[in-house]
């Protein structure tokens, strides 16, 4: 059983997104950053998605842009807008919290709302609750970050995904 998760697409992605975060996380150990948030505003990207069901032909280019207000190290609020993986504008807003910290990296959830799915609510605004990752470093003497979201599936509504965002602390 654990030898087919590793050769479906979704586990394949799973991995590489971890393998990508260790990196992060090796690089953040040679620079790392300050024990505490340094900036309280972070610009963020729209999202790189991989999808399970590799047949939908999902946008997985989700282009955008949004902001981060942290209210401390373990709480922010995001607001942004990007085009979504069924190619609609989807603006969101939400509170995340990560009270895990190994290292850089923090654990936690998001819950919020987002708009712009058909089949969610008719493409209004919709309820949102996702696990969260999140690693920050300093390249060049900037601190820089990637947020990584899962999308759990809601047959039939939503096909289970992995996303990833980078991040540029403002003032930094």
């Amino acid at each position: 059983m654990a030898t087919r998760c590793i050769t479906t697409p979704l586990c394949k992605c799973a991995l590489f997104s971890i393998t990508g975060f260790l990196s992060c996380f090796a690089i953040a150990s040679e620079n790392p950053a300050p024990p505490e948030i340094s900036s309280k505003i972070w610009v963020t990207s729209g999202f790189l998605s991989y999808h399970q069901n590799r047949k939908a032909n999902y946008n997985e280019r989700n282009t955008g842009i949004g902001l981060e207000y942290y209210l401390n190290d373990e709480s922010a609020l995001t607001i942004g807008h990007y085009r979504n993986s069924v190619r609609k504008d989807t603006t969101y807003l939400e509170y995340v919290y990560t009270p895990i910290k190994i290292g850089n990296v923090r654990l936690g959830g998001a819950v919020g709302v987002l708009d712009g799915y058909p089949y969610l609510n008719h493409g209004k605004y919709a309820p949102v609750l996702m696990p969260v990752a999140t690693v920050t470093f300093r390249i060049f003497d900037r601190n820089v970050g990637i947020n990584a979201v899962y999308i759990p599936s809601l047959i039939p509504r939503v096909d289970s995904s992995v996303a990833i965002q980078f991040k540029l602390a403002v003032g930094s």
